[in-house]
């Protein structure tokens, strides 16, 4: 039986509706620090709020911790005209700032990591699709482009172009060690088989699926930049990508539905948000491969139903320790590390699932990383590497067992936050 997304929805955003518009009076940015900051420095931080999105929700918080606004889902995008774009499970929805809906649109399975618009107010939004390959139900990414007025314009399924998506991350880390290399001309499934479980990851999303090929947890529309003119790739209106896990990320063309650029980590490591700065470097959060942690429940039942039906010549099984999390700066013309922060000691930051970084107009860089034993923490560190501001979400709500399970933080200025705060500028 068909679920019925949109009912539930409403009475949510009811529910949401009245503690929203009590909180239209928002306490001024000199309200005491709450409990959720660590530390701060308000003479060397960005001025401005942080919108912090923790799976099924999102609050926008000053830098005291004060709470200014909650929306009712997650994956929040603050469009330029005051409206906001969300998601709720399988359900996309376009609200005003006061959260009346807009239009809303039912998909078949859960959007998931990214919404994003472009400079006509164009849409970008990942969902999955189930494919049977080697045997199996695998899920596939699916990049999907509506239009402001949610029309679909454009859909890329990573099944559809599976051999440019192998070529392009057969020569990451995460694949280097295969005994033969790939070719587009050979047989994927041969080159597969070597060794699958680099391949085929165990997961837990709403597919009726076990396994999934690709997990795309980032996109960028890529704004006029100067890096266009020595790698074409780079030019306005392509999707930077990040291809999590396999410790790459891309650029694809979305006239020719080719990836036509490939920036290869050095490190065997999992990754988030990989963004293309105003200082056209590319910042990338770079998680642990800690092996204590199966977000995906027993992995090795998984792996066997894996390696029963994908005869294979190796078995990978879990990828090598790295036990700390870093942000990295890149440069793409040589994809030479240019720039890292890692904490002190190292392990003390271990975010093995989700993550961001953002680059700040003052240079400074804005932090999100969710560890299993203390849920989410967000903090701004200077080009120096100094923390000048710390915040954990002071809850104990949890999801997949982590408490404030935060996909990511974004930074706004309070210019562009007053038309969704109702509030004067502080």
């Amino acid at each position: 039986m068909k679920k019925n997304h949109t009912l539930p929805f409403i009475l949510i955003l009811i529910i949401f509706l009245a503690g929203c518009r009590a909180g239209h009076n928002t306490p001024p940015l000199s309200a005491s620090i709450s409990g959720g900051v660590k530390y701060y420095d308000s003479s060397q931080l960005q001025p401005g709020v942080i919108l912090l999105d923790m799976v099924t929700k999102c609050e926008l918080i000053d830098r005291q911790g004060n709470s200014l606004k909650k929306y009712p889902f997650g994956l929040v995008k603050l469009l330029d005209d005051g409206n906001i774009l969300g998601r709720a499970d399988s359900l996309l929805v376009k609200v005003d700032p006061d959260l009346n809906i807009i239009w809303e649109k039912i998909f078949k399975f859960q959007i998931h990591h990214e919404i994003t618009v472009d400079d006509s107010g164009n849409i970008y939004l990942f969902t999955p699709d189930v494919h049977k390959f080697m045997g199996l139900d695998i899920r596939f990414d699916v990049i999907n482009i509506f239009s402001p007025e949610g029309k679909l314009i454009y859909k890329w399924c990573v099944y559809d172009h599976l051999k440019d998506f192998v070529s392009a991350i057969s020569k990451s880390a995460w694949l280097k060690h295969l005994p033969v290399s790939y070719e587009e001309s050979a047989s994927l499934e041969e080159y597969i088989k070597q060794d699958p479980e680099r391949f085929i990851i165990p997961t837990d999303a709403d597919c009726n699926c076990s396994f999934e090929f690709s997990h795309f947890n980032a996109l960028q529309v890529l704004p006029e930049n100067p890096v266009s003119s020595k790698i074409p790739a780079f030019k306005k209106g392509n999707l930077l990508l990040s291809f999590h896990p396999y410790s790459c990320y891309g650029i694809l063309n979305t006239s020719s539905g080719r990836i036509e650029w490939v920036g290869y980590l050095p490190e065997r490591t999992r990754l988030h948000s990989p963004q293309l700065t105003p200082d056209n470097t590319i910042l990338v959060f770079q998680n642990c491969t800690s092996t204590d942690w199966t977000p995906h429940g027993d992995e090795d039942s998984l792996h066997a139903i894996l390696n029963q039906n994908i005869p294979h010549q190796l078995q990978s099984h879990k990828p090598e320790s790295r036990l700390w999390a870093s942000v990295t700066e890149y440069d793409p013309l040589t994809n030479n590390k240019i720039w890292e922060y890692t904490a002190e000691p190292k392990e003390s930051l271990c975010a093995s699932s989700r993550g961001s970084a953002q680059r700040l107009p003052n240079g400074n860089t804005l932090v999100c990383a969710t560890t299993r034993e203390k849920g989410g923490r967000v903090f701004e560190l200077t080009p120096e590497k100094k923390i000048v501001w710390d915040y954990t979400y002071p809850s104990n709500e949890s999801h997949d067992s982590i408490p404030a399970n935060f996909y990511r933080a974004k930074w706004f200025s309070f210019e562009f936050a007053e038309k969704f705060l109702h509030a004067p500028k502080h």
